[in-house]
C-alpha cells in the first residue's frame, strides 16, 4: 500500500471503517451466542434424557463465545493500534502498518469463519437434541396414563 495513493482501494478511512463493521459483527455474533445458550439451558430442562446432546452444546457454545470473546480483543487492539498510527505514522511506517493491518484482517476473516463453523455446530446439536425431545415425548405418550403418574412423567 503507498501512501495512500488514489486507487489503493485501502485508505485509512476504509480501514477503520472495516474494524467498525467487524465489531458490529461480533456484537450480533454474541448476541446469538447468548441466545444459542438459553436455548441449550430449555432444552436441558425439557429433557433430562437429552444430556448428552445438551452437553455437545454447551461445549460448542462455550468454545464459540470463548472465540468471540479474543476476537474481541484482538479487535480492539488492532483499533488503538491504527488510532494511534493515524496521529504519529508515515512513509514505510504507514506501508507497515498496511501490511499489518491486512494480516490481521486475514486473522480476522479466519477466526470469524470458525466461529460461524461452531455456530453451525451448535445449532445442529440444538435440532438434534430438539429432535430426540419429541421422540421422547412420543414415548412418553404411548405409556399407559397409570405409568406415567407412577412415574410422575
Amino acid at each position: 500500500m503507498a501512501d495512500d495513493a488514489p486507487g489503493d482501494g485501502l485508505t485509512l478511512d476504509v480501514v477503520k471503517q472495516r474494524f467498525v463493521d467487524a465489531e458490529r459483527t461480533l456484537t450480533e455474533l454474541t448476541e446469538r451466542l447468548r441466545r444459542l445458550q438459553a436455548a441449550e439451558a430449555e432444552s436441558v430442562k425439557a429433557a433430562q434424557t437429552l444430556s448428552e446432546a445438551g452437553e455437545a452444546l454447551s461445549r460448542y457454545v462455550s468454545a464459540a463465545e470463548l472465540t468471540a470473546s479474543e476476537f474481541v480483543k484482538l479487535q480492539e487492539a488492532a483499533r488503538e493500534a491504527v488510532a494511534s498510527a493515524s496521529a504519529l505514522l508515515q512513509g514505510d511506517e504507514v506501508r507497515r502498518l498496511g501490511q499489518e493491518l491486512e494480516q490481521l484482517r486475514s486473522s480476522m476473516t479466519g477466526q470469524l469463519s470458525a466461529i460461524e463453523e461452531r455456530l453451525d455446530e451448535a445449532e445442529r446439536a440444538r435440532s438434534e437434541a430438539n429432535r430426540l425431545n419429541h421422540q421422547l415425548e412420543a414415548l412418553r405418550n404411548q405409556l399407559p396414563a397409570r405409568w406415567r403418574k407412577k412415574l410422575k412423567l
